[in-house]
């Protein structure tokens, strides 16, 4: 079963303990729920999605749809508890890895931080090409013997004469095998 998530609104402002968000969700293609989170550490909330109809008939027609939709809902979760364990990078304490099962709530979950990951990353790299129009931008493993935040970025000032081979030679000869990027040999 395939499960996406469209229309993601999500609001980092009224994110506290988890993701402030509302989204469709969709299983094969075909929108079966909403789900929401309000951010202030509840659960999200996934509950079967049916269109407003304005006809005398319209709300049997609704709650109609409604329960269909609850079905595939039921098969979704039905489907999860047949898929291995979610492991995650943190250690119980004997050890082992800590893991948990897959539900159709924490299957939303996942999917939102893959999009939040995605729109982030996109913003972060549009930021970095602008900043490399007017800075040398470069990272390093370690500065003055101290490791470096693998996320840490230094930069200097662009001069108007100086090429990317001159600063790339200062650089190694500044930082040696320290030197791990020159972020503007990307958008070279």
């Amino acid at each position: 079963m395939k499960l996406e998530l469209k229309k993601v609104s999500f609001s980092p402002s009224l994110s506290d303990e988890t993701n402030a968000f509302t989204a469709d969700v969709y299983i094969d293609g075909v929108k079966r729920a909403t789900a929401e989170n309000h951010g202030t550490g509840g659960p999200t909330n996934v509950c079967s999605y049916a269109k407003p109809r304005k006809s005398p008939q319209g709300d049997e027609e609704y709650f109609k749809e409604s329960r269909a939709n609850q079905v595939f809902l039921d098969q979704y979760e039905a489907w999860t508890k047949q898929q291995p364990l979610i492991k995650t990078a943190l250690k119980m304490a004997n050890g082992d890895d800590f893991t948990y099962a897959h539900s159709l709530e924490t299957d939303v979950d996942l999917l939102l931080e893959e999009w939040i990951k995605a729109k982030y990353a996109k913003q972060d790299e549009e930021r970095l090409k602008r900043m490399c129009k007017t800075k040398w931008v470069f990272t390093l493993t370690e500065d003055k013997g101290k490791p470096c935040d693998p996320n840490s970025m230094f930069s200097i000032p662009r001069k108007p004469t100086q090429t990317l081979a001159q600063l790339t030679k200062y650089l190694r000869e500044e930082y040696g095998d320290n030197l791990k990027e020159i972020v503007n040999e990307r958008y070279a």
